[in-house]
């Protein structure tokens, strides 16, 4: 038997389907409709997520800054929102969901890098007075790697950049090997931020 690591997201997709259509488990699961409607959105994401993950892999590198820009908001998305199905379908059966460090990560990557990066924290309100600010450094942008930059609130000092690549080929086990392969995280130019 297949271990779960040796099963491609699309045919995990096809089992679980064909698992919860069997009449005698189709019918339990309609009576909870909230349930039922969790359990086919969840499938269907999952579906559309690896359509556009089997797409991005595909593109090449893009000539201009603005399509790297697509390209890395696009995927972090795609991977967050395919990360939400996969907790929710895991859930719906009742089952525990825990997170792979990994995929933490990128999560955190993606809220800084696209879902929230001009403010995250509040400098007046939160425990630590801990605000922060991101940007991506432009000229680093490639369809796989980025510099994300970092500023805090409070007294100017200085941080350094932080490189994300390879977060795509970290969170589905797919895409180009050599530099970059592998969710690298290093230190890079310094800011001054005020």
């Amino acid at each position: 038997m297949e271990s779960a690591e040796q099963i491609a997201i699309r045919d995990l997709e096809t089992k679980i389907r064909d698992f919860i259509s069997h009449p005698r488990r189709q019918d339990p699961l309609l009576q909870d409709k909230p349930l039922w409607n969790v359990l086919c959105s969840s499938l269907d994401i999952l579906g559309d997520t690896e359509l556009a993950i089997e797409s991005y892999l595909a593109l090449p590198e893009g000539d201009d800054v603005g399509t790297r820009y697509l390209l890395v908001y696009g995927i972090l998305q795609v991977l967050y929102v395919q990360q939400d199905a996969i907790e929710d379908l895991v859930k719906s059966f009742g089952l525990a969901y825990k997170s792979d460090s990994a995929l933490v990560e990128i999560r955190d990557a993606r809220n800084k890098t696209t879902g929230h990066p001009t403010k995250r924290g509040n400098a007046r309100t939160s425990k630590d007075g801990q605000q922060t600010s991101h940007f991506l450094a432009r000229y680093s942008i490639r369809k796989s790697s980025y510099k994300l930059m970092t500023s805090f609130g409070g007294p100017p000092k200085r941080i350094p950049g932080r490189r994300y690549s390879g977060f795509h080929r970290k969170a589905t086990g797919r895409g180009e090997e050599g530099p970059g392969a592998g969710m690298e995280c290093a230190g890079g130019e310094r800011n001054e931020t005020s």
